[in-house]
C-alpha cells in the first residue's frame, strides 16, 4: 500500500521535472521555490460528522507546503505545491485526529499592486488523501478510523511582499473543496525566484 509521504514524493518529482521543462522553454521569466507554514482546517459536511464524531465537523491543526513555480515575463504563472496538515501532533492519540496531504497543480496571474506588494490569485486541481481516526480517551469502543482521497478543485490567494533581489515574503490562504468538506490553510512563508 503506497503511503501518503510516498506519493507526495511521486507527485513532487513530477512537479519539479514539469517546471524545469517549463524554464527551458520561457523567456525573461523566473522559477520560483517556496516554502509556506502555517494553520490549517478541516471542515467536514454534517452528515458525515454525525456518522464519525461531531467533534470533527471544524477541527485546526498545523501545515506546510513546498512549492515550485514560474512566472513567465507577462505575469501568468504556473505553481506546483505539496502540502500536509493535520493535528496529530497535539492530540497524542488521546483525541480525534486528522491528517492530510495535497499535491495541487494551479494556473494563476501576478498582479503588481505597488513596487513591493502584488497579489496572485490561483486555482487548479488538487490530489488529496485524508484519515480521521478517533482517539482512544473517552472512547469505549474501537477507534473508528477513516481514510478517504481524491481529485478536486482547489484555489490559492497569496500577497507577495519582494524584500530583497530574489527573496518574496509570502501571506496565503488555499482551500480544496473535496468531496467530504473542505481543507483550508492560512500560511506564511518564503519564496525565491530566480
Amino acid at each position: 500500500m503506497e503511503t501518503i509521504l510516498m506519493k507526495a514524493m511521486k507527485y513532487s518529482a513530477l512537479a519539479v521535472f514539469l517546471m524545469t521543462n517549463c524554464h527551458a522553454i520561457a523567456d525573461e521569466s523566473k522559477v520560483v521555490f517556496g516554502i509556506e507554514i502555517g494553520s490549517s482546517s478541516l471542515d467536514l459536511e454534517s452528515d458525515l460528522a454525525n456518522e464519525f464524531n461531531q467533534d470533527f465537523l471544524d477541527d485546526t491543526g498545523v501545515s506546510s507546503t513546498y512549492s515550485v513555480g514560474y512566472r513567465w515575463a507577462n505575469n501568468w504563472q504556473v505553481e506546483g505545491s505539496l502540502s500536509a496538515s493535520g493535528n496529530a501532533l497535539f492530540s497524542l492519540g488521546l483525541e480525534d485526529f486528522y491528517q492530510a496531504a495535497e499535491a495541487k497543480l494551479m494556473v494563476g496571474y501576478s498582479f503588481q499592486l505597488a513596487k513591493h506588494l502584488r497579489i496572485v490569485p490561483l486555482i487548479g486541481v488538487s490530489r488529496w488523501d485524508v484519515e480521521l481516526q478517533e482517539g482512544f480517551l473517552l472512547n469505549p469502543g474501537p477507534e473508528e478510523r477513516i481514510e478517504s482521497d481524491g481529485t478536486d478543485f482547489s484555489y490559492k490567494v497569496s500577497a507577495e511582499f519582494p524584500i530583497k533581489k530574489g527573496f518574496v515574503l509570502s501571506l496565503s490562504y488555499a482551500s480544496t473543496d473535496t468531496t467530504f468538506g473542505d481543507i483550508s490553510m492560512t500560511q506564511a512563508g518564503l519564496k525565491y525566484e530566480f
